[in-house]
């Protein structure tokens, strides 16, 4: 399993620069790449094979820049439209899914896992059975990062169950082990509480994560080149590590990571993302065409939200940094 660091490291480097304070241009619309691309300057003496980037101002892509080749060995350069692995920036997404459903009555924020996913209450740990949606999205339900059996996690890239069965198998282990710390206290990095939230939502509505992030959040958003495949396409940029494409099965996440951070898309489209989740986070009204009362929200949700917790002056990369 990629750790963050090493999948920023891994990746063809995909990363988003923003100012966002006021109306302006749409997302869906960049400018020209610049040339010459004052990535190339970056990327000179770094073992990184492409790069892309974009400046949203005003809500909109004022700049998109590209460099470099999308695979090491291969003279195919970046192209404006390629898809990028979003890594853990796909959790934003995530928790915008949720709230998303909780704002229209299908979930609750205050509603604890042991009524969620009432099945696992017997043999989950004591300290996570009264977590709540905005302990597992803010990374304060006291769970580990990742399942410790990494045996167990790599056996989901041949599991050939339904996603959601997968998800289900996952969380029952993890929720099995022991806390890293009490719920609601630190904040501990934790994949498997977007793949615990994930669940919540599968069994609330009967439907897949994919399908539902795709219904409430992308279809919306005009967000269309959207796909959960972990490696792509031939003629997309790839992941490397140690020097090598990673194109090997235990490289990647299995499928069923998802809503922890498996999806690719285009910088444009991730601008779309990004713009309405900007806009939400300042003014508390719109997200995904429809209201959105943040206010409503638990602040650490909001703060989950808002990304890197900066409106106006954000950094976006595969690590969400400010």
């Amino acid at each position: 399993m990629f750790s963050r660091r090493d999948f920023s490291l891994a990746a063809s480097a995909g990363v988003l620069l923003g100012g966002c304070a006021g109306a302006g241009s749409r997302p869906d619309t960049p400018a020209e790449p610049a040339a010459p691309s004052p990535l190339s300057e970056i990327m000179q003496g770094t073992a990184v094979p492409g790069m892309a980037a974009l400046v949203i101002r005003n809500f909109g892509i004022e700049t998109q820049y590209i460099s470099g080749i999308r695979v090491l060995g291969s003279p195919a350069m970046i192209a404006p439209n390629d898809r990028w692995h979003q890594g853990s920036n796909g959790k934003a997404m995530t928790a915008t899914l949720i709230a998303k459903l909780v704002d229209a009555g299908i979930l609750s924020w205050e509603r604890p896992l042991s009524q969620m996913l009432p099945e696992f209450a017997a043999n989950t740990q004591p300290a996570y059975r009264d977590v709540t949606l905005p302990d597992l999205l803010s990374h304060r339900a006291g769970l580990p990062e990742n399942t410790s059996d990494m045996d167990f996690f790599f056996t989901f890239h041949t599991d050939p169950t339904p996603l959601p069965e997968q998800r289900l198998r996952y969380i029952s282990r993890c929720l099995q082990e022991a806390p890293v710390g009490p719920a609601r206290a630190e904040s501990v990095y934790s994949n498997t509480g977007f793949l615990i939230a994930a669940a919540c939502a599968e069994r609330a509505t009967g439907q897949t994560f994919e399908d539902l992030i795709v219904r409430h959040v992308f279809e919306p958003l005009g967000i269309q080149s959207i796909s959960f495949d972990q490696f792509g396409a031939p003629n997309e940029p790839q992941g490397h590590v140690d020097g090598r494409i990673a194109n090997q099965q235990n490289d990647v996440n299995p499928r069923m990571f998802a809503p922890a951070g498996a999806m690719r898309m285009t910088l444009p489209d991730w601008a779309r993302f990004a713009s309405i989740r900007c806009k939400a986070s300042m003014a508390g009204v719109v997200c995904c065409g429809e209201r959105l009362t943040l206010s409503c929200m638990p602040l650490r949700v909001r703060h989950a939200l808002r990304l890197a917790g900066a409106p106006r002056q954000t950094r976006w990369a595969y690590a969400v940094r400010r």
